[in-house]
């Protein structure tokens, strides 16, 4: 008869190694995965609330430099059909002008009988997007086209860009290029404006509507 096999103390201490080298093993993938979520969940809500600053602090700057528009003149072409407000104390120059095949109609703004560096200038885009255009036809001009953004105003789709001068030192003029059909009307203040911010051309491109 078979003798019955007896367990000694080392193979207790063997097994006894092993289911603790296997908790442990387990214990560490269990907290390695569960800190790696965290981690993750912790990114991800950092930057949900990155954006919603970013968000908060677009918002106070825009309320900061809010211009009141509501005692202002409305500009109307019937031409082209659209129209935009502009400051009461302004006066209108328009021409009819010439500029390769593109520009064909230029609204400027006087103030106490001086240029204010504010207009509006009338495009044929010849079938183009308004970006495809920004991007063929500013790009020959001075320094080209820089910063441009698509932007939703009233509806419309607009491209908004900053006209470079000189040789791209920085300095130019912020541009609203509203499009319909094959007509591209762009509200601009140029870079020798007497104001170097754009609160009072983002209150007249707020304005901007197509009849």
């Amino acid at each position: 008869m078979e003798a019955e096999k007896k367990f000694s103390w080392g193979d207790v201490l063997v097994i006894f190694c092993v289911v603790l080298a296997t908790a442990a093993i387990v214990g560490g993938l269990v907290y390695y995965f569960t800190n790696r979520q965290a981690q993750s969940d912790k990114s991800a809500a950092n930057s949900q609330i990155q954006s919603l600053q970013e968000q908060v602090d677009s918002l106070k700057s825009e309320q900061a430099t809010a211009v009141d528009n509501s005692s202002w003149k409305t500009y109307t072409n019937a031409s082209y059909g659209f129209s935009f407000k502009y400051p009461s104390d302004w006066t209108v120059a328009e021409n009819a002008v010439s500029y390769g095949d593109a520009r064909s109609y230029e609204i400027s703004f006087a103030s106490a009988g001086a240029n204010t560096g504010y207009s509006a200038e009338v495009y044929n885009m010849n079938g183009q997007t308004a970006n495809a255009f920004v991007n063929s036809y500013f790009s020959q001009i001075e320094a080209g086209p820089s910063s441009i953004q698509d932007v939703t105003i009233n509806d419309n789709q607009v491209v908004k860009f900053v006209m470079l001068l000189g040789c791209g030192s920085g300095s130019g003029s912020t541009n609203f290029l509203f499009s319909s059909g094959s007509i591209g009307v762009a509200l601009s203040n140029s870079a020798s404006s007497s104001t170097s911010d754009t609160s009072t051309l983002q209150a007249m491109a707020n304005t901007f509507e197509f009849n």
